[in-house]
């Protein structure tokens, strides 16, 4: 089914849910989803369908999103209590890029709760902080793993479809790959809440999607293997 015929088997109902959302996630999106469906969709239940997958694309970000927050703010945490200016560096710019502290920090352990002049003039994005660190040679958070999470990162704050691409090919797999290697990153506690959260949500979204499309959708059980 193509777009056009898709909205003409819109019901006045589905007609409006479609106006209210299309204008804020794109018409776009309804098209690259009815494009990976294919033609044997059926005329009464696609809407619900598409409607429901691209809601679930969009739940999976906004999930992603809290997770990603706290890791990034956690290596943050990390390098403002082990890393600070050298005490002769009396500028007063802001740092917003890794070339600039290039030979101006130490590393030193930082008393809880000391509000350093590294913490008050950094301002890197998390791309910097990784070549940060790995200027600093700091082994703590790997290189392959930051890389991975930016890449994520990017994915979810660009508000990229995590299931299919812009030519309606499945992505899924890649994706979730993705988010395996970064659940490997977080505490373990907090590795769990998040696979609790991803299942939990994507059962909701199970119960409501045909069960033909059942294959597009990510993290359908607990059994998660994150430590292999």
């Amino acid at each position: 089914m193509n777009y056009n015929e898709f909205l003409k088997v819109l019901t006045p109902e589905d007609k409006k849910d479609f106006e209210k959302y299309s204008r804020a996630r794109g018409p776009q999106a309804y098209v690259i989803v009815l494009g990976a469906l294919g033609d044997d969709v059926q005329p009464d239940t696609v809407y619900k369908n598409v409607s429901q997958i691209i809601r679930y694309d969009k739940g999976l970000k906004d999930l992603l999103f809290r997770y990603l927050a706290f890791m990034e703010e956690t290596i943050k945490t990390y390098i403002f209590r082990n890393y600070d200016l050298k005490s002769d560096i009396n500028e007063f710019d802001e740092y917003k890029y890794a070339k600039e502290i290039n030979g101006k920090v130490e590393h030193r352990q930082i008393s809880d709760g000391d509000i350093t002049n590294l913490y008050k003039k950094f301002k890197l994005t998390f791309g910097e902080i990784k070549r940060f660190l790995k200027n600093e040679n700091d082994i703590t958070y790997d290189e392959e793993s930051l890389e991975n999470m930016r890449s994520l990162r990017n994915e979810v704050m660009h508000h990229r479809m995590l299931l299919f691409d812009y030519d309606s090919k499945y992505i899924g797999n890649y994706t979730f790959k993705m988010v395996i290697d970064f659940i490997k990153m977080l505490p373990s506690d907090f590795a769990q809440y998040l696979i609790d959260d991803l299942v939990d949500y994507t059962k909701e979204k199970l119960a409501i999607i045909d069960e033909k499309y059942h294959k597009y959708l990510l993290f359908k059980s607990k059994d998660v293997c994150v430590k292999c």
